[in-house]
C-alpha cells in the first residue's frame, strides 16, 4: 500500500509539472486565437436602429449560411438570412430569386422583406459587376477589403394588406370528381411582392343561382410572387353540380 501511495502521488506531480512547463513537441499551452470582429459588424453594431440585414451571397443551410448567423451575434441586428438548419419557404425562394441583385424581381423580393442593411461580400476575393454605387434603392454608405454594405431609406416590410387581396383574381372553378369544386385565384402584382411568416384563412363567397356559400381559402407563409397560384377545394351543395352553375366567387377578409 504504501508502494502505491508513493506512485500516485508522483504520479500527480508530473501531471502538475507537465500543466505548468511545456515540453516541446509533447505539449503546448494554449494560445489566445481570438479573431478580430470584422470591420463591416463593427459599423453595424454602431448604427442606433435594429433594422433588418440582408447578407449577399445567399445560400441554403447545407452551404453554410450559419456564419451569417455567427455575424448577427456581434453585429447586434435581425438578420433575413442565415440559417444553419430548417429554411422556410419565403428564405427558399428569396435564395432562388436573389442569387444575383442585377434584375427587378430579385429587387422586389429583397424590398418585401423591408431590408435596410445590404451587405455584399466579395466573392473569390472579386465583388460582383451589379454591386455599383446604387442597386435599386440601396445606396452604397461604406465599403471594406472584402464587403460592402447599403441602405435601403425606404425600407419597409410588405406584409399582406387589403392591397395584396386586390391582387387575387379568381382564375377558374374545376370540377374534382362527383362531390367537390376547385377554385383557383392567382396573384398578379408585377410591381411589388409580399412576405409572410403567418399562415392566411380568407373566406370565400360563391354563388349558384339564389343560394349563397362561404368557405375557406388557406395560404401559408411563404414570400409571394406575380402568378403564384392558390387553390381551395370545396364541397358542392344542392342540384349545382358544374363549374357553369357558379355565378360569382370573391373574397371577404380584409385587414
Amino acid at each position: 500500500m504504501p508502494r502505491a501511495r508513493e506512485l500516485i502521488f508522483w504520479a500527480i506531480v508530473i501531471i502538475l509539472a507537465i500543466e505548468s512547463y511545456p515540453v516541446r513537441g509533447f505539449y503546448n499551452l494554449l494560445e489566445d486565437k481570438t479573431i478580430p470582429t470584422p470591420e463591416k459588424y463593427i459599423w453595424l453594431k454602431s448604427q442606433s436602429d435594429n433594422a433588418p440585414v440582408l447578407e449577399w451571397p445567399l445560400h441554403t443551410p447545407i452551404d453554410g449560411e450559419g456564419k451569417y448567423v455567427e455575424g448577427s451575434m456581434l453585429h447586434g441586428k435581425p438578420i433575413v438570412n442565415g440559417v444553419s438548419g430548417y429554411q422556410w419557404e419565403g428564405h427558399q425562394r428569396l435564395t432562388l430569386l436573389a442569387h444575383s441583385l442585377d434584375n427587378d424581381a430579385a429587387l422586389k423580393a429583397v424590398y418585401a422583406f423591408g431590408i435596410k442593411y445590404l451587405i455584399i461580400n466579395a466573392d473569390d476575393n472579386a465583388f460582383p459587376l451589379w454591386a455599383k454605387q446604387e442597386i435599386g434603392q440601396f445606396m452604397l454608405v461604406k465599403e471594406f477589403t472584402n464587403s460592402k454594405i447599403y441602405v435601403n431609406p425606404y425600407a419597409s416590410t410588405h406584409f399582406p394588406d387589403n392591397e395584396f387581396l386586390k391582387h387575387l383574381n379568381t382564375v377558374t372553378c374545376e370540377e374534382s370528381g362527383k362531390s367537390d369544386f376547385t377554385f383557383s385565384f392567382e396573384f398578379r402584382s408585377t410591381d411589388k411582392y409580399y412576405v409572410s411568416q403567418n399562415k392566411m384563412i380568407l373566406d370565400i363567397l360563391w354563388t349558384t343561382g339564389e343560394k349563397q356559400f362561404t368557405d375557406k381559402l388557406i395560404i401559408y407563409p411563404a414570400l409571394f410572387v406575380d402568378t403564384d397560384l392558390f387553390t381551395s377545394t370545396v364541397k358542392k351543395r344542392g342540384d349545382d353540380k358544374r363549374c357553369s352553375d357558379v355565378h360569382s366567387i370573391s373574397l371577404l377578409n380584409s385587414y
